[in-house]
């Protein structure tokens, strides 16, 4: 039996394991295993779910055998696998991190054990009949015909102006697919933005839709991604968790607000879910569409030297225009609550006129800033040194970089004063002042705080569209595919810190807010008004945008930028360093610097991040720069191999950020 035993053939697996080092292990069973399966393994004396990836040739070393295989199929197929491996080198994070980012959580388990078993037949000769409420405009018909005459496999950018309709024209092309019996993926910047297309969809496609994303809960997501990967859903919306849903025969991929900054994730894999939707449709050779009113610079650039097919809807549906952008210079004006006395007698009058006003301001809470007027002492997080903000509805202080939550004085801790006073003002406040300076009885406050609960967002927008008049005061939440029909006047507060930042992107994201907030007023009427307070009236940048205009002033900044060699002409990677003392930081980035011989026009830094500290850690960066992707990869490569040669890299943390959008 012994002798039997040992001519058993042994097949040896790399076998990838969710951990922060970039290293795959080798395991042995005795029967083949398909690749993209999940297996029961012990490292270090602990049992652990891993992924075969492949089968290699037996090691020099002593192996362990993989305990159990776990499914009956794979979870991630040949194309899944490859996709994985390209992010996981591009963005220089460890495979099985990238591998676990986007494995449910109902897989990850050890009890009670989680089975995939072998995808079911469907039948894929069932015919679809779907009927359209909505006639395409002549604009809408030309966008739809431009797109499915498109047979290259470049990515095609549908860059229609706020209010044009771009869902429309995305429901007839996911039609095509879904009757050619293929899968659909339509990716969302946010959670906020579901509910709204997904009942779009729904009306059109009936039970062929379904949504994914984190606040579905673990068992639900796991039933989608089945219906996914079975095919027996054709269409799924989700946002940056949904890139890599294993959607049988995939044949479309659409990316909405593609400009949007949310698809970047901040944390763990530092991915672009848009920039992964790309790849994933150029690896199966499938049409991608990435619609914005707004297109980013980088996917204009793009569209301008042929690696993009752009297709334009420059007119509304109703054919009315963009509304036009007023400044306002409240440079020496007393403010009330943040306001100018323009902007409220215009939001009175269109209230008592029966319409909708919204404010818009990127800033949520009651007040930013609790202070003493006696001594000047400022309430700031122990944790971060940032301030802390007045939340009134929990009678509380409130970090909003690490939501510690502290009780609110009634004494200046410093010199014992009872002379404590809030500064600048946050949703909450401004909803405070409407409601009792203002008397307006319809107040919608739209931020995180008010929708955090599941439903809320759902009801929140429901109560909007059946008021026949009041003001929603909101934060960025707002700027993204809502549509409210009775809307006519936007005030935009505080969207001034954009235009003095020193970040490449911030200029681009405050156009973005700017151009979106104002395209949710007047869709129907045209008689919309849009008031913009600044104290920087004579900016060039608001010069641009005043006439709403967005395609125009990104056209000039793309040529401002080629000359200067900056986004989206040159690259970026960043190497973010945190520690509890300030100084390791700087010493380990000035060394990696000196270590790689970096002359100035390769890197910029150290230098804080803006959130400088968080959590007791402060943070910050060195940035490589290129005008050539590959050749900053290449250096990349070379300096993460000098960081192992640099004793702080031991006693700090430290990532890589590709594409960084924070700086």
């Amino acid at each position: 039996m012994q002798a039997l035993h040992s001519l058993m053939k042994k097949y040896f697996y790399r076998v990838s394991l969710p951990l922060a080092i970039d290293q795959t292990f080798i395991y042995q069973h005795d029967s083949q295993i398909s690749n993209g399966c999940r297996v029961l393994v012990n490292f270090k004396n602990k049992d652990r779910i891993g992924i075969a990836l492949d089968l290699c040739k037996k090691p020099s070393f002593k192996t362990l055998n993989v305990k159990e295989v776990l499914d009956e199929s794979a979870i991630f197929n040949k194309d899944d696998l490859e996709l994985i491996f390209w992010t996981s080198k591009y963005y220089f994070h460890p495979i099985g991190q990238v591998i676990d980012t986007f494995t449910p959580t109902y897989l990850k388990k050890l009890k009670p054990k989680a089975e995939v078993r072998a995808i079911p037949n469907i039948d894929n000769n069932k015919k679809y009949d779907f009927k359209f409420k909505k006639i395409l405009t002549s604009k809408q018909k030309d966008a739809f015909n431009a797109i499915i005459k498109i047979k290259s496999s470049k990515p095609i950018l549908l860059n229609g102006i706020t209010g044009s309709g771009k869902t429309e024209v995305y429901a007839r092309v996911i039609a095509k697919s879904v009757q050619n019996n293929q899968g659909v993926l339509i990716l969302t910047p946010e959670i906020a933005l579901t509910p709204q297309l997904s009942t779009y969809l729904k009306d059109i496609f009936d039970d062929q839709v379904e949504t994914y994303h984190s606040g579905v809960t673990a068992k639900k997501r796991y039933e989608i991604w089945e219906k996914a990967r079975s095919g027996e859903t054709k269409i799924f919306v989700g946002t940056r968790s949904a890139v890599l849903l294993p959607i049988k025969n995939l044949g479309l991929i659409v990316v909405d607000e593609e400009h949007d900054q949310s698809y970047k994730q901040n944390e763990g894999l530092l991915f672009s879910a848009r920039d992964l939707a790309v790849k994933r449709a150029d690896l199966l050779k499938i049409p991608i569409i990435l619609g914005s009113g707004t297109p980013s610079l980088r996917s204009l650039h793009q569209s301008e030297i042929g690696k993009y097919t752009q297709v334009l809807i420059d007119e509304r549906v109703h054919s009315q225009n963009p509304p036009k952008i007023s400044i306002h210079d409240t440079n020496g004006m007393m403010l009330n609550c943040g306001l100018s006395d323009l902007s409220i007698q215009t939001i009175k009058k269109t209230v008592a006129d029966g319409k909708l006003a919204m404010i818009f301001i990127n800033r949520r809470g009651y007040a930013p800033e609790f202070s003493c007027a006696q001594c000047d002492w400022i309430a700031t997080c122990h944790h971060c040194e940032t301030n802390m903000v007045m939340h009134i509805d929990k009678e509380r202080l409130v970090c909003h970089r690490c939501e510690s939550v502290f009780a609110i004085p009634s004494k200046c801790p410093n010199c014992m004063s009872d002379r404590l006073d809030l500064k600048g003002q946050g949703t909450q406040r401004i909803e405070a002042f409407l409601k009792k300076e203002l008397s307006i009885k319809n107040v919608f406050r739209f931020d995180s705080d008010a929708t955090k609960n599941s439903g809320d967002l759902e009801a929140l927008v429901d109560r909007i569209h059946q008021s026949t008049s009041g003001v929603i005061v909101g934060t960025q939440m707002l700027t993204k595919g809502h549509n409210f029909k009775d809307l006519e006047l936007v005030v935009v507060l505080n969207i001034d810190h954009g235009l003095t930042s020193v970040s490449p992107f911030a200029l681009e994201d405050m156009a973005h807010k700017l151009i979106q907030v104002s395209g949710r007023a007047g869709r129907k009427s045209g008689r919309a008004k849009v008031i913009l307070q600044t104290r920087y009236p004579n900016h060039p940048t608001l010069q641009r945008l005043e006439k709403g205009d967005y395609n125009s002033f990104a056209e000039s900044v793309l040529s401002d930028r080629e000359l200067q060699n900056i986004h989206p002409f040159y690259f970026y990677i960043s190497i973010k360093s945190a520690s509890t003392k300030l100084e390791r930081n700087i010493n380990f980035l000035s060394k990696i610097i000196s270590y790689e011989n970096l002359n100035e026009k390769e890197f910029a830094g150290p230098m804080p991040l803006s959130i400088y500290k968080q959590r007791g850690k402060y943070n910050h960066q060195l940035v490589i720069m290129s005008a050539s992707r590959t050749k900053l990869h290449q250096k990349t490569e070379s300096i993460i191999k000098a960081i192992s040669r640099i004793p702080e890299s031991r006693q700090l943390s430290w990532k890589i950020d590709v594409d960084p959008l924070q700086f």
